[in-house]
């Protein structure tokens, strides 16, 4: 039997790979998590998604992780940049409608 240290890391073995979770968010009915796999010759690292008692893992190389983070990063940051863009835009018009009633100008 693991030591208790080891014992908390390994989150469970699996047709003879072992998971050992690193990071965890949950939310009310779901957790995603990650972590590093032993026992596979070439994924190394994993990705759970959980949802009412049901997990579904992913198998990943360093490489396809690092993919997955980029795309996903490219979202937020895509959806960050449209939403301050429309932001500035609407800014920019209130400003330029102000700046015209200011002139006298019929908008």
């Amino acid at each position: 039997m693991p030591s208790t240290a080891i014992q908390h890391l390994i989150d469970h073995f699996e047709g003879g790979l072992i998971f050992h979770e690193v990071i965890a968010q949950p939310y009310e009915n779901t957790t995603f998590s990650a972590g590093l796999v032993d026992g596979h010759p070439v994924d190394t690292m994993y990705l759970r998604l959980s949802r009412d008692g049901k997990n579904t893992d992913i198998l990943l190389r360093p490489d396809e992780a690092a993919a997955i983070a980029w795309c996903l990063t490219g979202v937020l940051w895509s959806d960050l940049i449209e939403k301050h863009s429309e932001d500035a835009d609407r800014k920019a018009a209130e400003d330029w409608v102000t700046a015209n009633e200011r002139q006298g100008v019929l908008v």
